[in-house]
């Protein structure tokens, strides 16, 4: 059943974005972090602070584009890898915001409940933290789960020193190296 469901994932975010059923083969790519920059005007004693919306049951969401689409993405520091749904990557495929070079592979991860699942390896060209952070070609993967909830993970927060969750100014602040 896992094949089958696998094979369906690929296969339909391959028609997306070529229009066709070829699979990607796993690919060696350069640093997940290369191209990662800051903005200049959030320097401030090196710490960069992003508003944050209030989910409830402690978890927050960040303003976050993805290769040019706009998403709320739970800050989740328990996730090591940031991830998206397979709904939001046939988007980006469907918009040519994510072609077959992008697809680097199959990983295992272990979800939040202790299952481990597998999904896609996709490289995203640029993901942009509320406007004053950009993180060039870093990765993503990509759940099975349609409604899969958007993670902004651990291949982004490595970047950092520290994250801290400021709760009375509702800001989650950034520390630089």
């Amino acid at each position: 059943m896992k094949k089958i469901l696998y094979s369906l994932m690929v296969m339909a975010l391959s028609i997306a974005i070529v229009g066709c059923g070829n699979r990607a083969s796993s690919k060696q790519e350069e640093s997940p972090y290369a191209g990662f920059e800051y903005d200049q005007e959030s320097d401030e004693d090196y710490v960069i602070k992003i508003p944050y919306t209030d989910m409830g049951n402690n978890l927050v969401s960040l303003p976050v584009t993805i290769n040019g689409m706009g998403v709320e993405m739970i800050f989740d520091t328990g996730a090591s890898s940031t991830t998206i749904s397979l709904q939001e990557a046939q988007y980006l495929a469907k918009h040519g915001k994510l072609e077959e070079d992008d697809i680097l592979g199959v990983q295992k991860f272990g979800t939040a409940d202790g299952k481990t699942s597998e999904g896609l390896i996709i490289k995203l060209k640029e993901l942009v933290i509320g406007n004053k952070i950009t993180v060039s070609n870093t990765y993503a993967t990509v759940v099975m789960n349609q409604e899969a909830p958007l993670l902004l993970g651990g291949s982004v927060f490595t970047q950092f020193r520290e994250i801290s969750v400021d709760r009375e100014e509702h800001i989650v602040k950034f520390y630089k190296y």
